[in-house]
């Protein structure tokens, strides 16, 4: 840990504020009435250290800028991002120090419509290789569950949805199963100290919804 980083401390926010927070920050951005300074001179005051309340892990997608669909400046949140939010050693152990060392309260997994990372899964399953394999291996599981299911599995975010998008949220909530075993989400959701949530950004709408 450098000399610019904050160590949990009792001022930590709770995880029901975090939500909150990001939640009426998506809703200011929707909106049209945003609030966070993101200008040159916020990015200088808030260089000396950080205390940031939430994680963001999401897709590599270009249209995902978290800062932006939340409304939040330098040094609110934390973000992670891989195709499709496949989680590998790097992110948990990235997950590990963003709640354990710099104190974030809430984890919050972004999926999202029209994946391009989970589109390519239904696709090339059982056939990719290499790292784009691993990809698709690691969407695979939430494939195999949504068909064993069929047309009339659970809808989980309240808006219909076809196979695509049930594959994708499916494949949220395998990902918030598996940070769940990281040590220090797990002691957190223990103690109620650490939030974990999945979410689904529509594109179309620029909206926000929990997923579950």
């Amino acid at each position: 840990m450098t000399a610019t980083t904050n160590s949990p401390g009792p001022d930590r926010v709770t995880p029901p504020a975090a939500l909150r927070r990001l939640l009426a920050g998506n809703r200011r951005y929707l909106s049209g009435r945003t609030e966070a300074d993101r200008g040159v001179d916020q990015a200088r005051r808030a260089a000396p250290s950080q205390a940031p309340y939430a994680l963001v892990i999401t897709c590599v997608d270009s249209r995902l800028p978290v800062e932006t669909i939340f409304d939040q400046g330098f040094g609110d949140v934390c973000v992670l991002r891989t195709a499709g939010h496949v989680l590998d050693t790097s992110v948990t152990g990235s997950v590990d120090l963003s709640v354990a060392v710099l104190g974030v309260s809430l984890v919050l997994v972004l999926g999202h419509e029209r994946c391009g990372a989970v589109g390519y899964a239904m696709e090339h399953a059982g056939s990719a290789s290499g790292d784009l394999g691993y990809l698709v291996d690691q969407i695979a599981p939430a494939i195999e569950e949504v068909d064993r299911e069929g047309a009339d599995g659970p809808v989980r975010h309240g808006l219909g949805a076809d196979r695509y998008d049930r594959i994708m949220c499916r494949h949220v909530t395998r990902t918030v199963s598996q940070l769940a075993a990281v040590p220090s989400v797990r002691d957190g959701l223990a103690d109620g100290s650490v939030g974990l949530l999945g979410a689904r950004y529509d594109l179309t709408r620029a909206q926000v919804r929990l997923i579950g």
